[in-house]
């Protein structure tokens, strides 16, 4: 895994065929919001939408930009993943869908979430 890559990076990391139809690495991670809270209690984590292969999808889109060591094959099999560094970026893009100034995750642990209630109040 590269060290230096931002999360903005990761989000535009192009995916191929997707079962999430997302051209982007960050489009795929709102579609997957999008189906958590359209389906509630129904969701599935394991098949979010109907592959069970879907994280796959996003490591396979990390392998073909570089930014994680893994063989891919047939053009769509990966083979010794380098599967923590992958999952940490998406973590870290994740991360990176945060507006700047919104409450960190330090801020969340430590109950200090002042910031992100001042939206709701009337």
């Amino acid at each position: 895994m590269r060290g230096d890559t931002t999360p903005e990076q990761v989000l535009a990391v192009e995916l191929g065929r997707n079962s999430a139809d997302a051209a982007t690495v960050g489009d795929y991670l709102i579609a997957l919001l999008a189906q958590l809270w359209q389906q509630g209690r129904g969701f599935s984590s394991s098949e979010p939408f109907g592959d069970s292969g879907w994280q796959d999808e996003l490591y396979l889109g990390l392998a073909r930009a570089g930014l994680v060591e893994g063989e891919i094959s047939d053009g769509h099999e990966l083979d010794n993943l380098d599967e923590s560094g992958a999952y940490l970026l998406i973590a870290t893009a994740i991360e990176g869908l945060r507006p700047a100034g919104e409450y960190s995750r330090d801020d969340y642990e430590a109950g200090d979430l002042g910031s992100m209630a001042q939206p709701f109040e009337t």
